[in-house]
């Protein structure tokens, strides 16, 4: 990677690079120990925001490689930057940012950082979410997270002055009562990082009511953000602080797919973010009001959107925080709230409902085998019937097969092909759970094609769209298919030709 070329092709080496640097971090860092002021041109003065950010995190990856005086020459070097008379370019001050996080929680899984110098490098942080924009103010809160992956947040004048997050409580709320998404998203990520070794219970009530704040955001970003947000404050997340530190880890969603068996068990110990004994009782609370938020509070809201936000915050706990034994005692509850909420007329809801319920119902060993898969009423009701029928079908097509737990496998499939365009199909990787529906359905096909073609007709649209979808997904060769099965298709159809169809 040199400073010739295009800016894609910086970005693309640059990303290169840290990928290699995430897989072989002593070789990486031996050699670019050596570079250090070269990287250091390239994070300060590159017009990109991508190749800023791999570098950086490239940076936290080589800084390993450096004496520890030396490191903290870097840090030293980075944070001058902001006490400079004249404020310098975006772009240096982005970079800079982003770096002074890598390195000190570098630094910091290496040794202790002097109390002072530690302090020292945290108000520099403190200060420029206070007086910077939101764009820069994100950044630096990216940074503390980064550092609160590795220690707790010490108060910034000594035991008796208020923790960071009680510092910026104020200035934090009105930048999540802004329009600027990306930012509130870096925001609220940034507060589950720091959270991940808090051992004071004020903080964490603090983080929790920020996140909390988000509950009647209409942004699917942030509601996203603000579920992954809690699963750090949960605890028992999937990913360790090295994964999050030292690749191009970007969230929990593209990194973990705790729940469908992709992890590394090593990774799904308890505590395998670096939470500590210490602060679990903290934590512990923190679970229980979590849980009384999204129970008592906006699961059964009379407010849409905070129905809303609860689903997402939902179904994120059940997703990477699955193996928690706190969320395996609930699992009949999640999934009473799930079905609940398949009778949304709010589209995101209703798809995240369901797909909560076939992620519950993955860890079925955990549920009464033989319980029904929607009691009688547990669909509730709309005022148009919406959506709701096509459930009704698709537990009647189940019941039909003689197998109604799969149930859950339609469900994916009718939601996955519907949202495959969309933010939410990318936030919980439906396809990889629409792909083993898929599997989970291939057995049944003799049984189930008859069906699905003759649903494919039926009167209501829903019901039409959630079957085309489904056949989509399983059919690859329509004609082929219709051929084999002719027979089956018409005996079924002449059986039916009473029926409402």
């Amino acid at each position: 990677m040199s400073f010739e070329g295009s800016v894609e092709l910086h970005v693309t080496s640059s990303k290169a690079l840290l990928i290699i640097g995430s897989h072989m971090p002593e070789v990486v860092a031996s050699h670019y120990a050596l570079k250090v002021s070269w990287l250091k041109q390239l994070l300060l003065n590159h017009v990109d925001w991508d190749t800023r950010e791999s570098i950086a995190c490239l940076l936290g990856i080589v800084s390993s490689a450096l004496p520890l005086p030396a490191t903290s020459d870097v840090i030293s070097e980075l944070t001058s930057i902001f006490s400079q008379t004249h404020k310098p370019r975006f772009e240096t001050q982005h970079g800079a940012l982003c770096a002074i996080g890598y390195i000190t929680a570098d630094y910091l899984s290496r040794a202790l950082m002097p109390e002072i110098f530690l302090r020292k490098t945290l108000r520099c942080l403190v200060d420029v979410v206070n007086l910077e924009t939101s764009a820069l103010a994100a950044v630096a809160m990216q940074a503390l997270g980064h550092i609160g992956l590795r220690i707790s947040l010490p108060q910034l004048e000594g035991s008796n002055s208020d923790g960071i997050l009680i510092l910026l409580y104020d200035k934090l709320s009105k930048f999540l009562l802004s329009d600027d998404v990306k930012a509130i998203q870096k925001i609220v990520i940034s507060i589950g990082h720091i959270c991940v070794k808090e051992s004071s219970s004020s903080h964490i009530d603090m983080a929790l009511n920020l996140i909390f704040s988000l509950c009647r955001s209409k942004a699917e970003d942030v509601l996203f953000a603000a579920g992954e947000a809690l699963s750090f404050l949960w605890g028992s997340v999937p990913v360790s602080d090295d994964t999050i530190l030292r690749t191009n880890f970007t969230s929990l969603s593209t990194a973990s797919n705790f729940l469908m068996g992709d992890l590394n068990s090593a990774e799904s110990k308890q505590f395998p973010n670096g939470q500590s004994e210490h602060s679990e009782g903290y934590h512990a609370s923190a679970r229980d009001a979590i849980m009384k938020k999204l129970f008592d509070e906006l699961l059964y809201s009379s407010r849409k959107e905070e129905r809303c936000a609860g689903t997402v915050w939902l179904v994120s706990l059940t997703k990477y925080c699955g193996n928690h034994p706190t969320i395996q005692k609930m699992l009949l509850e999640i999934q009473e709230a799930f079905s609940h909420l398949l009778g949304e007329q709010n589209e995101l809801t209703q798809e995240l409902a369901s797909q909560g319920m076939s992620i519950v119902q993955t860890e079925k060993s955990k549920l009464v085998e033989d319980s029904e898969v929607f009691q009688d009423g547990s669909l509730g009701e709309t005022a148009s019937g919406g959506k709701l029928n096509t459930y009704k079908e698709l537990c009647s097509l189940a019941n039909e097969m003689g197998h109604p737990d799969l149930i859950y496998k339609f469900m994916d499939l009718a939601n996955h092909q519907a949202s495959l365009n969309s933010k939410r199909a990318a936030a919980f990787g439906f396809s990889k759970i629409a792909k083993q529906a898929g599997d989970a359905l291939k057995p049944h096909l003799r049984s189930l094609i008859p069906r699905l073609v003759r649903y494919q007709y039926d009167p209501d649209k829903n019901i039409q769209d959630a079957m085309v979808h489904i056949w989509k997904s399983l059919v690859a060769d329509l004609k082929k298919t219709i051929d084999e099965h002719l027979d089956l298709i018409i005996d079924d159809l002449l059986v039916q030709c009473g029926s409402r169809l």
